[in-house]
């Protein structure tokens, strides 16, 4: 979906800003929202450019960077990291580059807050789901299904 279709979607409000913000991040190829995504947006909103961004890197599901065809989000809570969550995100960047696809990046790590499921962390998120009582094994075993084309994460 181009950029010009999903701001025909939306009236030009303040209120749907994120809602278009995710739609634009959904349709690119990079998952990403970039330069020129945020200038159209500002301009069609009629609001500044700095207050995209603003929104952009206040949200941390947001990402103004590339990145992979798959998003895992690892928890940074305290009490993800107290089980361990600091240890599989070095084990998942680890994972992700063993994944690549020639020069392409297949899986981006990212780190992200609280996921709000701390009985059974630590946790980490493919696309949008989340997964409990994650471990190296179970990080391998979802990249491995997401590489295959078996996509479980709701898209």
């Amino acid at each position: 979906m181009k950029l010009e279709e999903i701001l025909q979607m939306y009236a030009p409000d303040r209120e749907n800003l994120l809602a278009v913000l995710h739609k634009i991040q959904e349709h690119d190829p990079d998952s990403h929202v970039s330069g020129e995504a945020i200038r159209r947006v500002a301009a069609w909103m009629k609001i500044p450019v700095s207050s995209v961004f603003g929104v952009l890197k206040y949200y941390s599901m947001y990402s103004t960077e590339r990145r992979g065809k798959h998003v895992i989000r690892v928890c940074n809570s305290v009490v993800c990291v107290m089980q361990g969550g600091e240890e599989l995100r070095r084990e998942t960047d680890a994972l992700a580059m063993k994944f690549k696809d020639g020069a392409e990046t297949v899986f981006s790590v990212e780190t992200t807050e609280c996921l709000g499921h701390c009985e059974s962390s630590p946790v980490v998120m493919f696309g949008d789901a989340t997964h409990g009582h994650a471990t190296k094994e179970v990080v391998e075993a979802l990249m491995k299904q997401h590489q295959e084309g078996g996509s479980h994460d709701g898209k």
